[in-house]
């Protein structure tokens, strides 16, 4: 693994690294594998772009599609929010689109963004379509 991820040819030379060359070439590393994300990235937002179907659906950037950490834990956030609040104002089964409403509504005025697109990945099932 240390051969092919750092170059390194021997396990002798691995065991010469300092933990701050190790940890210098871990940073490398996921530098590198973002910059490859981005490649990537580019090409699929230029595929998903380019057949868009309405007006409004989204546009996307190379860097969609790029892990961002510091993103992924706000959505996980927004979601184990999400959870909660339907949750707890959970009632009959005929109160389900009138509370998903509500719970879209009441995290869109804390902040949050792209509520609605997260409602619908923590419950699946519940999804309401677009006309």
């Amino acid at each position: 693994m240390a051969h092919y991820d750092f170059g390194i040819k021997s396990l002798e030379e691995f065991g010469r690294l300092t933990p701050g060359q190790f940890m210098a070439l871990m940073k490398r590393q996921a530098v590198r594998f973002k910059h490859e994300c981005f490649l990537s990235g580019m090409v699929a937002a230029q595929i998903l772009n380019t057949n868009r179907r309405k007006e409004d659906d989204p546009v996307f950037s190379a860097w969609d599609f790029v892990p961002d950490p510091e993103r992924e834990s706000k959505r996980n956030e927004l979601k184990r929010n999400i959870h909660s609040l339907f949750c707890m104002l959970r009632g009959g089964e005929e109160d389900v689109l009138k509370i998903r409403k509500s719970t879209i509504a009441k995290l869109t005025k804390a902040g949050y963004k792209d509520v609605e697109t997260a409602f619908d990945e923590v419950f699946r099932s519940w999804k309401v379509e677009k006309e």
